[in-house]
């Protein structure tokens, strides 16, 4: 569930409500869940407010830190463009979201959007080739209503 996010002011970690100041659960899938399972019995002390991703010391991530040492590295392994954003994957898993057929309003849940029309707007470009799917759609709704009709 998320329910805070955390902001750096004058080089301090903030923890405030979300940006629509409401909580809400997102569903991950499975290979995620057993990564993330591991990494909570290993590493992630048994307590109802411990954080999930830590530094080395135990405090919040230094998001500079975190993007020069980790990030970059990672980005940089397999050749990625180096101007990738860790937020970009949030853009990512919106456009494969909408890409796999999600319905609008639960993308617009998942990412925690106030209105579906922002997510659509935002990622729903990303796969042209879907438009081919309209007409597609259009033609099976068609076939099978002209079945019923004969």
């Amino acid at each position: 569930m998320i329910a805070e996010s955390a902001t750096d002011v004058h080089g301090r970690k903030v923890f405030t409500s979300t940006k629509n100041r409401e909580t809400r659960t997102v569903a991950l899938p499975s290979f995620l869940c057993e990564l993330l399972g591991d990494h909570l019995d290993r590493i992630v002390p048994a307590d109802a407010v411990a954080l999930v991703f830590t530094s080395t010391v135990n405090t919040p991530i230094d998001w500079s830190n975190f993007r020069r040492r980790i990030w970059k590295p990672a980005v940089l392994r397999p050749g990625l463009d180096p101007a990738l954003r860790i937020h970009d994957l949030r853009h990512t898993a919106a456009s494969i979201l909408i890409a796999q057929g999600c319905q609008a309003k639960v993308v617009q849940e998942h990412l925690g959007h106030k209105s579906n029309i922002i997510a659509m707007d935002r990622y729903g470009h990303r796969y042209p080739e879907d438009r081919s799917k309209v007409s597609d759609a259009l033609d099976a709704a068609y076939a099978n209503r002209a079945g019923t009709l004969a």
